[in-house]
């Protein structure tokens, strides 16, 4: 599995809200998604297993995942970097270090 892969299970997704009936039903502990688990992911928990298959399935060469109608790429990223005395996440670090090996392999400084 490719760190962009790790990146996308990373994603948390917000839980549904529980019941407005006045006898709520006792809340339920998130499932474990033994194949993120597996992984050593921390927010495995929170994907649902067909969401994992679905990005795993989509997923296309070149850095790109197609998720329903939209399409994640490292290009997106690269326009959102933050000013020097911000801290980039990990996402725009990764970004940044394949424009640089690119850039290498041509030749520009």
């Amino acid at each position: 599995m490719s760190s962009f892969h790790r990146t996308l299970v990373g994603i948390r997704v917000t839980p549904t809200p529980p019941p407005r009936s006045a006898e709520a039903a006792p809340p339920q502990a998130p499932r474990a998604n033994a194949e993120g688990a597996a992984k050593g992911s921390v927010a495995a928990a929170s994907v649902p297993r067909h969401h994992l298959r679905s990005i795993r399935r989509n997923t296309m060469p070149g850095g790109f995942a197609a998720i329903g109608d939209t399409t994640l790429s490292m290009k997106a990223i690269e326009l959102d970097e933050p000013a020097i005395d911000e801290p980039l996440t990990p996402m725009q670090r990764l970004a940044r270090a394949e424009r640089e090996v690119r850039a290498s392999l041509e030749g520009d400084p």
